[in-house]
């Protein structure tokens, strides 16, 4: 989910605030809530209805067509539906108009993985990676698409820098075993 962080110190107090000021005036009295349609389709995601979602996501984008989290969110349910194809499509839009965004490339990176097409999955969690070095889920999308490539070693190295993070680390335990 896109988050907005409004942090201000406070001189009087030295308290931090975060943008809920901001978003309780919205809620507050404003008749017009900016990506009020997103909202409630992330409620609708949230509780199961992606039929909903996805047509208040859309409803969204017709009146922000720049709006990232948007397509991404529009991306999972058609990855969740095994629409490999609309994922990737969704997932490309999210990506190219916010590229600093390592979500964007990981999910692209799953949606090639799905179709069985390793070699760019791994160039998208590698892009990933570059924005976020240390992020686990991304890590371990690139580990096991490595594994399901054959290439052993480099399943081996990511497994291993996953472990110094977390070395309880479920999947990368999992995969580790199957190893040679």
């Amino acid at each position: 989910m896109l988050k907005q962080q409004f942090n201000r110190t406070l001189s009087t107090g030295g308290f931090l605030f975060a943008g809920f000021i901001i978003a309780a005036l919205f809620i507050a009295g404003c008749s017009s809530q900016p990506f009020a349609k997103y909202n409630q389709g992330i409620l609708e995601m949230n509780t199961g209805n992606e039929t909903s979602a996805e047509t208040l996501l859309l409803e969204e984008l017709v009146e922000r067509p720049d709006h990232a989290e948007a397509w991404n969110q529009l991306g999972i349910i058609a990855f969740e539906r095994e629409h490999w194809a609309a994922a990737e499509e969704r997932f490309r839009s999210a990506y190219e108009i916010n590229s600093l965004n390592p979500a964007y490339s990981r999910n692209l990176g799953l949606a090639f993985a799905a179709r069985n097409q390793y070699k760019p999955a791994i160039e998208w969690f590698k892009r990933s990676l570059e924005l976020d070095p240390d992020n686990l889920e991304t890590l371990s999308a690139l580990s096991t698409v490595q594994f399901l490539k054959g290439d052993q070693d480099a399943a081996k190295e990511t497994v291993a820098r996953i472990l110094v993070f977390d070395p309880a680390h479920p999947g990368a335990l999992n995969l580790q075993a199957r190893l040679p």
